[in-house]
């Protein structure tokens, strides 16, 4: 999907509000795909983007979550990690589809999946898309696994790069 037009979708966010990728137009996005509340991993790397949130505004950009988790849990998401950025819900799959990180496959050592009782169904992979003010992707990142995903770090640098 790099350097392609990213998929506009409309969602619903924790508050229930309905938003669409478009209405960031102009604004470099950072697009995170996390696969719920149940997922410590998962946990981690949302607080983990709360806690860098400034350094990615001071680098001009958003960052949006979408999981295909229940608003209930999207919402346990956000008071855990005092989130000031969106997280919006993909209850229907739609957006992991059309992003290419829907998985239907658990693996026999995905323990959070397990241990929370998740049976055969579809969630997201872990993944980030950094997307330019045009809505074009410049950066994807779709893991292997679930514990497999870039640091804020790494992201940092990369949209740094990709601005400059």
């Amino acid at each position: 999907m790099k350097n392609q037009k990213a998929p506009n979708f409309k969602l619903k966010n924790i508050a229930g509000e309905t938003t669409t990728l478009s209405s960031y137009g102009g604004k470099w996005l950072v697009l995170v795909f996390y696969r719920g509340n149940w997922c410590p991993k998962c946990n981690l790397q949302i607080a983990d983007f709360e806690k860098d949130y400034g350094k990615f505004k001071a680098l001009q950009s958003e960052i949006i979550a979408v999981s295909t988790d229940t608003p209930k849990g999207a919402q346990k998401t956000h008071e855990k990690s005092r989130a000031r950025f969106p997280i919006l819900i993909d209850s229907d799959n739609e957006v992991i589809n059309l992003y290419g990180v829907a998985t239907k496959k658990r693996e026999l050592k995905d323990v959070p999946a397990l241990f929370h009782g998740k049976k055969a169904g579809t969630y997201a992979m872990p993944a980030v898309f950094i997307i330019d003010t045009q809505g074009i992707i410049r950066y994807s990142y779709i893991g292997k696994s679930f514990t497999d995903r870039p640091d804020n770090g790494e992201l940092l640098k990369k949209l740094s790069e990709l601005q400059s």
